[in-house]
């Protein structure tokens, strides 16, 4: 089984949980894109206003990658832990 059928899989029994998230996301870019349109004359106003929702955006899917991980890392009996240190030695080199 690959990686990618793997999380097809785990997307599909995710579907409720997933799909607020997508919904919100979504919502979020028609926000943006109707404040950039309606207001384009406030830069100043609409730009911080953009940045936080953008920033929202990223927080909600980091939220939804990382409890698709943990769904993932459950099935293969890979606890969370040691999955979070091995990441740390790959990426800084020690602990």
């Amino acid at each position: 089984m690959t990686v990618i059928s793997i999380l097809f899989a785990l997307a599909i029994k995710l579907h409720f949980q997933i799909s607020i998230p997508w919904i919100l996301q979504e919502t979020a870019i028609s926000f943006i894109d109707r404040m950039s349109s309606d207001y384009s004359e406030y830069v100043d106003i609409t730009q911080p206003i953009q940045v936080s929702v953008y920033e929202m955006k990223l927080g909600l899917s980091l939220f939804v990658s990382g409890a698709l991980l943990g769904k993932l890392l459950n099935r293969f009996d890979i606890d969370m832990v040691d999955s979070v240190m091995v990441l740390n030695l790959l990426s800084f080199g020690n602990i």
